[in-house]
């Protein structure tokens, strides 16, 4: 007697431990991807204990009673992710909605393994199939938490995890205590009350899809947190580009007047010095003339902010030696802001810049541009000799294009392309002209 009664106590003890366990794995497989506080591991293990003492030991006590009580049940479950967003956030350096995210994301995973528990038990029930009866419930527990990870953990954290900072976190807890906990506890009194057993795979059903749309609302509120960051982000760069496009211009402007009135003045003074006469000098009057109107028709494209990129473009290619060679429609940008412009054209240009500078042979430096007006649609191409690039280098041009393209070409309805032909690399931005 004493061996059943010290077999039962430890389950008492286990039990409660395992639950804890198969809830708080999932919350700290979403936690793992964010940057720990700098305490010791073990501190950060007596942290977590802890805060989660309380239900474990409340859990103890009351393992093994029959009855279904909702609202303490609901009471502690609620308390328990509570607690386990405290854990989150005492642990790992985050926000108070991303451990929020984590203790919601992680509780509904939990729930939805026993949603799919609940749905196998209740078909064999229903089927009398063996074998669906004989699938232990760790091993589904297990199998689930492998999907967990593989679809929806490595999703967000490609999505930037620590980016959630707003309050869509707290409608998505509230709904993880009254979809996930609440439906669960409800299903657990209605079997109590022996409910046929075709309704109750029928709520279990309801219970594993709330589960299902809990993760999808959980992780499009991610996305969304993560957009509207990066949208804040692209805001300050176009106020910030629309500033330097304003100075550029302006300089640009003054150099023009400056050039010209040199020009005038050097003109007058041999003149007055009846030094027209001498061969040489008209001969550096011309040439001065002629670089000049040179210059003048290389930023003459009708369109004052692509003439203020392309001149401050050509100056970046001539001291790095390389040349810029640009053959554009300025009035097919009427459309785009002035920012918009100097964004979207001086990223191009920096991107296809950049790979040219790495380029050795004097003769392969040289960049075409050009914007061509096409029915209702404005193409804008840049073209340029690439030298060798890694992995890496290829994904750092294709992300800033995804930002080029977030910035100013989704807007517009548009798309952007990058292409390799023979030595060169080629950027298409094609847009519908609004």
């Amino acid at each position: 007697m004493s061996g059943m009664t010290g077999a039962a106590g430890a389950a008492g003890v286990i039990g409660p431990l395992w639950l804890l366990l198969q809830i708080e794995i999932p919350v700290f497989l979403l936690a793992d991807a964010l940057p720990t506080r700098k305490v010791p591991l073990p501190l950060r293990v007596l942290v977590v204990a802890a805060l989660l003492s309380p239900v474990a030991l409340h859990l103890i006590a009351s393992w093994g009673d029959g009855t279904v009580d909702v609202a303490g049940y609901l009471l502690t479950f609620a308390s328990l992710l509570l607690l386990s967003a405290a854990s989150v956030w005492a642990v790992f350096s985050t926000s108070v909605w991303t451990a929020f995210f984590c203790s919601s994301a992680g509780y509904t995973a939990q729930g939805f393994a026993t949603g799919v528990q609940g749905v196998l038990r209740g078909t064999a029930r229903l089927t009398q199939i063996e074998s669906l009866a004989a699938i232990p419930d760790d091993l589904v527990l297990l199998v689930t938490y492998i999907g967990f990870y593989l679809l929806f953990v490595r999703k967000v954290r490609r999505s930037r995890l620590e980016l959630v900072a707003d309050g869509r976190m707290l409608p998505a807890f509230g709904m993880c205590i009254l979809a996930v906990i609440g439906l669960d506890v409800l299903l657990k009194q209605l079997e109590s009350q022996g409910l046929a057993p075709s309704t109750i795979l029928a709520l279990r059903c309801v219970h594993l899809a709330f589960c299902a749309f809990l993760l999808g609302f959980e992780y499009r509120s991610l996305v969304g947190s993560r957009l509207e960051t990066e949208a804040t982000v692209d805001r300050h760069i176009l106020e910030e580009r629309s500033r330097q496009y304003e100075e550029s211009r302006l300089s640009i402007e003054a150099v023009n007047r400056r050039m010209h009135d040199i020009v005038r003045s050097t003109t007058e003074d041999a003149r007055q010095m009846g030094a027209l006469d001498n061969p040489q000098v008209n001969d550096l009057l011309v040439q001065m003339v002629s670089e000049v109107n040179h210059y003048d028709a290389i930023i003459r494209t009708g369109n004052e902010a692509l003439d203020t990129v392309l001149t401050e473009k050509s100056l970046v290619c001539e001291s790095n030696g390389m040349s810029l060679s640009p053959i554009a429609d300025g009035e097919a940008l009427a459309f785009l802001r002035p920012a918009e412009i100097y964004v979207l054209v001086g990223g191009v240009l920096d991107l296809v810049i950049d790979q040219v500078r790495h380029v050795g042979d004097p003769s392969q430096r040289d960049i075409s541009f050009i914007v061509r007006r096409r029915g209702d649609m404005v193409t804008i191409s840049a073209q340029g000799y690439e030298a060798e690039q890694s992995e890496d280098e290829r994904r750092v041009t294709r992300r800033e294009l995804d930002r080029l393209a977030r910035r100013v070409v989704d807007a517009h309805r548009g798309s952007v392309s990058s292409s390799t032909e023979g030595d060169t690399r080629l950027i298409v931005v094609s847009m519908p002209i609004d």
